[in-house]
């Protein structure tokens, strides 16, 4: 994506929010470098940039998240979010938009002419302070998601993830699954499928108060394809806000 563009909006938003309720705004800008582009269990592409920008306001948060292979004729991704969260529960509208070269253009909506998928997101973190687990569920409700017969499919996604710390590491312990055919997360299989089973671990070196260079890592196994995946990255965070 368009770094400059990002860089420019964002600064927008934290001058623009910072204005008015700097005690109750937060805004962030991360771009980051993946040796994998995996998502759910599956691998989307190589080595990839993938920038986004994000403002939260009292629970609701709104952003924009991209992804640019860096292979050529690679995958290149735009995504819009809109969320919710209240007393661990989070409600969110995802747009997602995939362009492998021959893709429709970005602001095609025309129903079977489009490469946009919407989504639904519902996420719950467990009250229990020992056992934070979180159960989500996804589901596309509208754009391309279609078999072969033409019928809408509702790709879904569900997961449990459980994070936890070791020392100054943050690590996730995922486990998903598509509850039936399910093309835009895995379009190979048919009924419910285990897809993703995955740790990963993350370390932030911070330089002052706002900005952080994250380190990740995650191991990646998808059952229902019987492969293995590894990733590693690192980004740029800047962070402004209450």
């Amino acid at each position: 994506m368009k770094k400059n563009l990002l860089v420019g909006l964002s600064v927008c938003c934290l001058n623009t929010f910072g204005c008015y309720a700097q005690d109750r705004v937060e805004a962030e800008m991360e771009v980051e470098l993946v040796s994998s582009y995996l998502w759910r269990g599956y691998k989307n592409a190589g080595i990839s940039v993938q920038p986004g920008m994000n403002v939260e306001f009292n629970g609701l948060s709104a952003g924009v998240w991209g992804s640019q292979s860096l292979s050529c004729g690679g995958l290149k991704e735009v995504d819009l979010y809109l969320s919710y969260e209240i007393k661990g529960l989070t409600i969110g509208l995802s747009d997602y938009w995939w362009d492998e070269g021959d893709a429709y253009g970005y602001f095609q909506y025309t129903n079977g002419k489009t490469s946009h998928s919407w989504e639904a997101n519902l996420a719950y973190e467990l009250p229990f302070e020992k056992f934070p687990f979180v159960l989500s569920w996804n589901t596309v409700f509208a754009g391309d998601d279609y078999n072969e017969t033409g019928k809408r499919c509702y790709s879904s996604y569900m997961e449990i993830l459980y994070p936890f710390s070791v020392g100054a590491f943050d690590f996730e312990a995922v486990v998903g699954a598509t509850p039936w055919h399910s093309p835009v997360v895995l379009e190979e299989r048919s009924g419910f499928s285990v897809c993703n089973i995955s740790i990963g671990a993350a370390y932030a070196l911070s330089f002052g108060k706002y900005f952080q260079i994250p380190l990740t890592a995650q191991l990646v196994y998808n059952p229902a394809l019987n492969i293995f995946h590894a990733m590693a990255g690192f980004s740029f965070l800047l962070r402004k806000g209450a």
